[in-house]
């Protein structure tokens, strides 16, 4: 059986489609040296479509075999079309990763979890987090914030408020609200009443209960009380490293006096006392 000569091939549509055009001399049914997507493939038998299946087998990507043989003269021209792939996308339904940088410009909705190791702005010191009509509700860390700078010094890793039982060993206590705020290492303690059912002994007045221990540094606070025989100052003072907050009385001489539970001179005394210090 005769074969065929003079076969070109051109690229169209930037790959997208491709057309081969056989001069058949002689007698053939066979159309070889393709390459094809099958069922993506027309061919023309002079200027004709012909049917796939039917006028035409094309089957194996490389060949095509003609139902009926084209003569000497004849022109066939096969025009074959790239599968259509979009290549590198993440999947709407099933999720993905992209591993370059995105770009998104208006509203951006999303549910579930953010699993991520960080979180990054595009430059730094230049982008904000919220704004003053859109604003986040609330903000739930296992961590610290820097505030201020990157330093340790503007590290805050720990804020807590709440409620503390303060007691006196050698005496019953009758207590108003007692409360604390703690930010970072500092720990501010508030009292709002206190009175002391013993007015009578010489035992010192300290009060214990803490709700953090100190470090290795004193603190004194302030102090308002009533029922007393005279009138000097009362300043709260938490020795270093000892977890109890003690009384000193002012002196117009050298050193300070403790105050004991005699010297107030009623049951109903009362005190009122803030004191600030550092915790560990």
């Amino acid at each position: 059986m005769a074969g065929y000569i003079g076969s070109t091939s051109v690229v169209a549509s930037n790959g997208a489609e491709r057309k081969k055009t056989f001069s058949i001399t002689g007698t053939t049914t066979s159309l070889t040296g393709l390459s094809y997507t099958v069922s993506q493939v027309h061919v023309f038998h002079n200027g004709v479509r012909l049917v796939d299946g039917t006028d035409y087998t094309a089957t194996d990507g490389s060949t095509i075999t003609l139902t009926n043989a084209a003569e000497n003269g004849d022109e066939v021209v096969v025009i074959s079309y790239a599968t259509f792939q979009t290549s590198d996308t993440v999947s709407a339904s099933a999720g993905g990763t992209f591993l370059g940088d995105v770009e998104h410009t208006g509203t951006l909705t999303a549910s579930g979890a953010l699993n991520t190791g960080s979180i990054l702005p595009s430059t730094d010191n230049a982008s904000d987090l919220g704004s003053t009509s859109k604003r986040f509700q609330d903000l739930h860390l296992s961590g610290g914030v820097y505030l201020g700078g990157t330093g340790s010094v503007n590290y805050l890793d720990d804020y807590e408020e709440g409620t503390w039982t303060p007691y006196d060993e050698s005496a019953s206590i009758t207590l108003g609200p007692a409360t604390y705020t703690k930010v970072g290492r500092t720990v501010t303690l508030h009292l709002n009443s206190f009175s002391l059912s013993d007015y009578t002994t010489n035992n010192f007045i300290r009060i214990s209960g803490m709700p953090f221990s100190p470090s290795g540094a004193s603190a004194v606070g302030s102090l308002m009380s009533c029922r007393r025989d005279d009138s000097t100052a009362i300043t709260p003072y938490i020795p270093a490293t000892v977890s109890e907050i003690r009384f000193y009385v002012n002196s117009n001489t050298s050193g300070f006096a403790e105050m004991r539970h005699n010297m107030f001179n009623a049951s109903t005394n009362q005190t009122y006392l803030s004191v600030t210090y550092q915790t560990a």
